[in-house]
């Protein structure tokens, strides 16, 4: 049982350091995205999509 409870625990902060990554990697995405926009506005000439 102990070992089973260490292994739960060991899970449970894995699932939470990928949760936190995958915030911190969506909240920089967002604030990148914010920022690109700002230095070059969208329908500003060019050939993008």
């Amino acid at each position: 049982m102990e070992f089973a409870g260490g292994l739960a625990v060991a899970y449970l902060q894995i699932v939470l350091v990928a949760v936190a990554i995958m915030v911190g990697v969506w909240g920089a995405a967002k604030i990148w995205l914010a920022f690109y926009n700002r230095m070059h506005p969208p329908g500003d000439g060019g050939g993008h999509e």
